[in-house]
C-alpha cells in the first residue's frame, strides 16, 4: 500500500489515481518508498540498563539485616560450605608433616638417651621436642590463615554472585583462589594495626600509681577502636566487589558507613546477642551422644560463612539504601 499525498488515505500500490479523491499518486507509484505510517511505529523505548546499585534488593536495618543475613547463608549454603573445606586439605598436610617432624625428633634423640640416660638427655629430649612444636604450632598458625583467608573472601564474592544473578557466576576453586590477591594487603594491615594498639597500650604502664586513670584510658581506647573498626567494617566486601585496593576500600567503606554508625552497631550487638543463644543451645544439644559432636562440628563449619554472610549483608545493606551511592 501507498499514501495519496491529497487525503493521506491508502492507495493499492501501482495506482495512478485515489479511488478516494481521484488525485493521481504517480509520485508515490514506487514500491520499494515506505509511507510514514509504516515507519512511524511510534516512539523507541529501551530498558535502562540495571545499575550496580540496583542489583542489590537487600534492606537495611537491625532485625531486616539480621534476617538478610541468615537468608543470604541458606541461599548459598552449598557453594558456601564448600569454599569453607578447601583449606582443611592443606591443614592436613600440615598436620601429617608436623607428626612425621616431631617423630623424627624422637627417634634421633630417644636412643642415645637410652644409651646414656641422665637428666641431661632426658633434657635435651624435651627440649629439642618442644622446640620442634613451637616451631610447627607457628608455622602451622601463619599457613593455616593464608589458606583460610582466601576462602572467607571468596564466601564474599560467591554471596555477591547469587544476590546479583540468582547463581555463583565463578567455580568454586577459581573464586578460592581469586582471594589469595588480598592476602598480602591485609595481613600487612594487620601487623600495623597490631603495632598501633601495641603503641597506644604503652601509656598505661606510666599509669602504674593512678588505676583509675589507666582503666579510663584503656576504656577510651576500646571506644575509639571500636567506632573505627565499625566504620571500616565492610572493607573487605569493598575489595572483593568493588575490587578496590585495601587503602581506597576503607575509605570507600567509612562513607558507606558515615550517618549510620550506631545501627551498625546495634547489628552486631543483636548478631553476637543471637550468637550467644544459639552457643547456649548447642551447649545443651552437645551433651548428648553423638549427635552433639556432629552439631557441634556442623556449626564450626557454618561459622565463617555465617559471618561473611553478616558482613555481607550489611555492605549490601548499606549500599541498596545508600543516596549517596
Amino acid at each position: 500500500m501507498q499514501e495519496c499525498q491529497n487525503c493521506h488515505r491508502s492507495v493499492p500500490l501501482g495506482s495512478a489515481f485515489c479511488p478516494a479523491c481521484g488525485a493521481s499518486v504517480s509520485e508515490n507509484s514506487n514500491p520499494y518508498q515506505a509511507s510514514d505510517a509504516v515507519i512511524d511505529a511510534g516512539p523507541i523505548v529501551v530498558a535502562p540498563l540495571e545499575s550496580e546499585d540496583a542489583a542489590y534488593q537487600i534492606k537495611f536495618g537491625v532485625g531486616a539485616t539480621i534476617g538478610e543475613t541468615f537468608d543470604a547463608l541458606i541461599n548459598s549454603l552449598g557453594p558456601l560450605i564448600l569454599i569453607s573445606l578447601i583449606p582443611f586439605v592443606p591443614a592436613v598436610v600440615m598436620t601429617i608433616i608436623a607428626i612425621g617432624v616431631i617423630i623424627s625428633i624422637v627417634f634421633q634423640k630417644f636412643p642415645h638417651m637410652m644409651e646414656n640416660f641422665s637428666p641431661e638427655a632426658l633434657f635435651d629430649l624435651v627440649g629439642g621436642l618442644g622446640v620442634g612444636v613451637l616451631i610447627m604450632t607457628v608455622v602451622f598458625v601463619i599457613l593455616a590463615m593464608v589458606f583460610t583467608f582466601p576462602s572467607f573472601m571468596g564466601q564474599i564474592k560467591i554471596l555477591d554472585e547469587k544476590s546479583r544473578y540468582g547463581e555463583p557466576r565463578t567455580g568454586i576453586w577459581q573464586t578460592y583462589m581469586h582471594g589469595f590477591r588480598y592476602v598480602l594487603p591485609i595481613f600487612g594491615f594487620v601487623i600495623l594495626v597490631y603495632i598501633a594498639m601495641v603503641l597506644l597500650m604503652l601509656p598505661v604502664a606510666l599509669f602504674g600509681s593512678l588505676p583509675v586513670v589507666a582503666v579510663l584510658y584503656v576504656v577510651a581506647i576500646l571506644g575509639v577502636l571500636s567506632f573505627v573498626g565499625i566504620r571500616f567494617c565492610v572493607t573487605l566486601p569493598v575489595m572483593v566487589i568493588e575490587e578496590l585496593p585495601l587503602f581506597a576500600a576503607l575509605v570507600r567503606s567509612n562513607e558507606l558507613v558515615k550517618g549510620r554508625t550506631w545501627k551498625v552497631m546495634g547489628i552486631y550487638g543483636v548478631f553476637f546477642a543471637v550468637m550467644m543463644g544459639i552457643g547456649m543451645g548447642m551447649g545443651i544439644v552437645g551433651m548428648i551422644p553423638v549427635i552433639g559432636q556432629l552439631a557441634g562440628l556442623a556449626m564450626q563449619v557454618l561459622m565463617a560463612p555465617l559471618q561473611a554472610a553478616l558482613m555481607f549483608a550489611i555492605y549490601a545493606g548499606l549500599r541498596s539504601n545508600s543516596p549517596a551511592f
